[in-house]
């Protein structure tokens, strides 16, 4: 039984970048986290207040409060970064425009200066596409990056690619092997 919920949550976070993307009012393509996660993170936020907020109803000796105190602040701050990291975290595509957003600001990236598409297992895996100028990371695991992915081989083609094509093949392998049905 836990092999099997194991599987079909593995099958479900790797998965995130084989579903379709998003497409906003202008019809630009959008790269987002799932809700689900996003949710979680909000959750685990909430979570974290009601255990400080809990702690000042709390009867406790001097060591332990202060324990608890320091564990509810760091998780409490923890959670409420990364739920504004994914409520920021987008990518929005364009015929000709890349835009990132992230919590500190946007990049924008002309799609017809991409020179190489590279992938980098660095924070959970992520795709870098490259200028002669700038770089712009998209995470591996936001909805829609395989059609993302798809477009550059269309517009850029297969040898600019190739790189991110052979992770994308590997994934979908090891969820093959996990029971995951291709669409």
């Amino acid at each position: 039984m836990n092999v099997h919920l194991i599987r079909k949550a593995s099958v479900y976070v790797a998965g995130q970048a084989f579903r379709k993307a998003r497409r906003n009012e202008r019809g630009e393509m959008e790269l987002r986290v799932n809700r689900g996660f996003r949710a979680g993170s909000y959750l685990a936020l909430l979570l974290g207040i009601s255990v400080l907020l809990m702690q000042l109803f709390m009867e406790a000796n001097a060591e332990d409060a202060a324990l608890l105190w320091l564990v509810g602040l760091l998780s409490t701050t923890l959670f409420a970064f990364l739920s504004v990291t994914l409520t920021f975290m987008k990518v929005v595509v364009s015929e000709q425009l890349l835009y990132t957003h992230r919590w500190y600001g946007v990049k924008m990236m002309k799609l017809s200066e991409i020179t190489e598409v590279g992938y980098s297992r660095f924070f959970g895996g992520r795709f870098i596409l490259k200028s002669a100028e700038k770089r712009v990371y998209v995470p591996v695991d936001l909805v829609g990056t395989v059609e993302l992915i798809e477009q550059l081989q269309e517009q850029l083609g297969q040898e600019l690619c190739a790189q991110a094509e052979v992770f994308l093949q590997q994934r979908k392998l090891q969820l093959m092997g996990l029971g995951w049905k291709s669409t």
